[in-house]
């Protein structure tokens, strides 16, 4: 009896040890096996976009593709904001001063912008890719230049200013609704620079020249009027004298004569070089018995 019950015990006893020691090892090998799997995994993971995604055609068309989403929804919102004024702004037909890039005469400039103005029309500048031209720094040390400083003349500030940010000769500016009434191109030395390009055949109309030539046409041919100054007049087209648009081609031999060339091209439309609300005491008015189509003399 005695022999049973020690041979039960013993067996128990190995019976538990055996089970704890079957329980203890797969434990302990599943934890280390998890462990394992685990860095294995994340070290895949962290190669993955090296080795795999960066590296992936379609993935990089997606990306692509969203960056190219992104730029249209820009470009959408510049049409919407920007060009949306650009275009709302045209259709006023404001007086076109067309500036020499990258400076240009203030004086002849600022004189035809005083004049329209004064006409209730306003002004818009322009240069041949948009953006920002500089004041020539001759042309403000002129006795003109200076006397407008001392008075702090509005409307040579209003020049300055908008020519920081002046649009790019826009080409819905060629669309009827969109044509400006007038056109007028100051001189100076940068806009015979702009103008014309010399080379081997001699000098000839630049690329912006002939554009300009374009856009001056469109404008007659629409009834408009086109002008300028000095150097300016290379960025007219010729014109016929046979034409009946002659007389509303204005060329002024002299920068000087940028104010009273802007006011024969109000005049040859019919528009009044004073507004109603400002024409009480003016004594500035075009002297009558001169051809609009002959070249106006510099003061």
């Amino acid at each position: 009896m005695t022999f049973c019950h020690t041979t039960l015990r013993v067996n128990v006893n190995v019976n538990f040890n055996a089970r704890l020691s079957r329980a203890a090892v797969p434990r302990g090998n599943a934890v280390s096996a998890g462990v394992v799997s685990l860095c294995d995994h994340t070290m895949k993971l962290r190669s993955l976009p090296e080795q795999t995604y960066l590296t992936s055609p379609v993935v990089a068309v997606v990306v692509f593709a969203g960056v190219a989403a992104i730029g249209v929804v820009l470009y959408g919102l510049y049409l919407l904001f920007c060009d949306g004024r650009v275009r709302r702004r045209a259709t006023k037909r404001e007086p076109l001063i067309v500036l020499s890039w990258p400076q240009f005469d203030v004086p002849a400039a600022a004189a035809a912008a005083a004049v329209f103005e004064r006409a209730g029309m306003g002004f818009r500048l322009t240069t041949f890719e948009g953006g920002r031209t500089d004041p020539d720094g001759e042309s403000l040390q002129s006795k003109v230049a200076q006397a407008a400083a001392k008075r702090m003349d509005p409307t040579w500030m209003k020049v300055i200013n908008a020519a920081i940010t002046t649009a790019s000769l826009p080409s819905c500016f060629t669309k009827p609704e969109y044509l400006p009434k007038v056109i007028f191109i100051p001189g100076g030395a940068h806009a015979l620079k702009q103008l014309r390009e010399v080379d081997l055949k001699g000098p000839s109309p630049s690329r912006f020249c002939r554009e300009l030539h374009a856009l001056c046409l469109a404008v007659l041919d629409s009834g408009g009027a086109i002008g300028a100054t000095g150097h300016g007049a290379h960025g007219l087209p010729p014109i016929k004298e046979d034409s009946s648009a002659h007389s509303r081609r204005i060329v002024g031999e002299l920068d000087s004569s940028a104010e009273c060339t802007a006011r024969k091209l109000l005049d040859v439309l019919g528009i009044p070089a004073e507004a109603p609300s400002q024409a009480a005491g003016s004594s500035g008015q075009l002297k009558e018995g001169t051809s609009t189509s002959a070249k106006t003399k510099g003061a």
